[in-house]
């Protein structure tokens, strides 16, 4: 008995890093591709036309959104800086619902959400900038920026 079966190709699209991303103070930590297994029915048509019922798993590839942080190397202390994460985007095309930030002042931590927050340092030195974002899928993933904070 010959039988029909419909064929299902997944594509897996590669990602590349933008240039942007190479300069120094980045350091991109992105979650791991995570896949997602469904059970979907598939007709099976037979030689004698009959129509047959089978379920069969799919497997699709969802990758984590991208954070990317924009912001200067360096700058005085006690001054406002503005940070970007507006160039965080999702390889799926996916739509970036969050974006949440902590930031590490020496003596205390803050938080911040939007895609662009502006902070004021008041120790000088180097500090972290974490920026995670998270996509509507539910996928997240985290980007670290170091800024070094000038006496003035």
């Amino acid at each position: 008995m010959q039988l029909t079966y419909l064929i299902l190709i997944v594509a897996i699209v590669g990602i590349a890093i933008p240039a942007y991303m190479a300069y120094p103070g980045y350091v991109n930590e992105s979650a791991l591709l995570e896949e997602r297994i469904a059970n979907k029915k598939v007709e099976i048509t037979s030689s004698d036309k009959e129509i047959h019922e089978e379920t069969k798993p799919i497997i699709s590839t969802q990758y984590p959104p991208i954070a990317s942080i924009d912001g200067p190397p360096e700058y005085d202390r006690n001054e406002p800086v503005t940070f970007s994460g507006i160039r965080s985007y999702d390889p799926n095309g996916d739509e970036i619902i969050s974006y949440f930030w902590t930031i590490d002042d020496g003596k205390q931590t803050y938080n911040y959400v939007g895609s662009i927050i502006t902070h004021s340092f008041r120790n000088a030195g180097p500090h972290v900038i974490v920026l995670k974002v998270q996509d509507n899928t539910g996928l997240n993933s985290f980007s670290k920026y170091v800024i070094n904070i000038l006496l003035e």
